[in-house]
């Protein structure tokens, strides 16, 4: 395939992707491109602002609490985390990585900026696995309270 073919592929794709954005009728087709790993970085570090692990400020990076993949890179499945803090979910992921996760989630299952409730579902499905049954009991105030086998996992949380 010569230059101009190459060429008059691009044209075409590029034509046919227009086709397909004005039947959907989308302002802004760069809005349905999923972020990139750096701008997805960026926007779970400026909404954290710390480790939601431990609080420090050092050594920050951010963690895909479901993993990576397509359609991964949404901030209900990111958080920031430390070094340290991402090695304990991260380098023991296969024995105790969600639990480890699911802790440090439950320090802000009462923030008014939570947003992981399907997240943190998903969790608990892959640990339900292993035997651990955890629950969401939403209480009367408000409040949510996470239960492991029956009993509380945090009395509470911070707010």
């Amino acid at each position: 395939m010569d230059n101009r073919e190459r060429m008059n592929l691009r044209i075409k794709k590029r034509h046919r992707a227009a086709e397909i954005n004005g039947r959907l009728r989308v302002k802004n087709p760069a809005a349905l491109k999923e972020p990139t790993d750096a701008e997805f970085s960026v926007k779970i570090k400026a909404r954290d602002g710390k480790c939601m692990g431990c609080g420090t400020w050092h050594n920050l990076t951010t963690h895909h609490i479901l993993g990576r993949g397509p359609g991964k890179n949404v901030p209900e499945n990111g958080i920031t985390l430390c070094l340290e803090c991402h090695e304990l979910v991260e380098g023991r992921r296969k024995k105790n990585g969600n639990e480890a996760m699911i802790g440090i989630l439950c320090l802000y299952i009462n923030a008014p900026e939570w947003i992981w409730d399907d997240t943190i579902k998903e969790l608990f499905r892959r640990v339900a696995i292993r035997g651990k049954d955890y629950a969401i009991v939403h209480k009367n105030n408000g409040d949510r309270v996470v239960y492991l086998n029956g009993q509380p996992l945090l009395e509470q949380a911070d707010k």
